[in-house]
């Protein structure tokens, strides 16, 4: 995350340095992986923490900190995977 001096912590949680904005197609494919639930558990975590992080326009845009108390993972997991 991108913190320049001076600006308020939570003004620095708001604003995402990768934002992830999901096709229906990818979001389809994400949601049957997860139904199935044959992947290995990081690829689910890391699908269910994509569609948590969507900001198109049938995403909810949750942040980073709410993304990892949900799903019981680290903030800067969140944000590595956003990168990718």
């Amino acid at each position: 995350m991108l913190v320049r001096p001076g600006m308020p912590p939570q003004e620095a949680e708001v604003r995402k340095r990768y934002v992830v904005v999901l096709s229906e197609q990818e979001r389809a494919r994400l949601h049957t992986m997860i139904g199935r639930g044959v992947a290995p558990a990081s690829a689910l975590t890391h699908a269910r923490l994509l569609l948590k992080a969507n900001q198109g326009e049938a995403g909810p845009g949750w942040t980073d900190a709410a993304i990892g108390a949900a799903l019981e993972v680290n903030p800067a997991t969140v944000a590595r995977v956003r990168m990718r």
